[in-house]
């Protein structure tokens, strides 16, 4: 996070008596953290989820996290927007699966959430760090 933006952001939540202490936060930019910090990999390579994919980009992702020896079992593709949710929740919910990676743009959000929220499992909107998954130009490693 900017520096000059947090506190900011803590004098905002102050004035308006948001106690800050008791918000469950996080940044937007947690994919990359836990993608190069090595978070991620002790995730998908130590603990061995069984592990899905949804997105545009989610059948070469699949093949990527297969060649790390991560547990892929499957994946949902294409996401066609907002109007399409159901229809891929629809399709995740037929597949056996611990933790899902969604890097499906704007509609990520709203599928992790529903993914938490209904099925109870653990989903990570993926981001942009897919493509730097796919390319090699970013590691899985612990």
């Amino acid at each position: 996070m900017l520096p000059n933006h947090l506190p900011l952001t803590y004098a905002s939540l102050k004035a308006l008596g948001v106690n800050i202490r008791k918000m469950t936060l996080t940044n937007s930019v947690i994919n990359y953290d836990l993608l190069y910090e090595g978070y991620l990999g002790k995730i998908l390579l130590e603990l061995k989820p069984r592990v899905i994919t949804v997105g545009d980009t989610a059948v070469p992702l699949g093949a990527a996290l297969l060649r790390y020896g991560v547990k892929f079992v499957g994946a949902v593709s294409p996401v066609k927007g907002m109007r399409d949710i159901d229809r891929v929740l629809n399709e995740v919910r037929k597949l056996d699966f611990d933790f899902a990676l969604v890097p499906a743009a704007v509609p990520a959000v709203i599928i992790c959430q529903r993914i938490a929220s209904e099925l109870g499992k653990v989903a990570l909107d993926l981001g942009h760090c897919a493509n730097q998954i796919i390319s090699g130009e970013a590691k899985i490693r612990v």
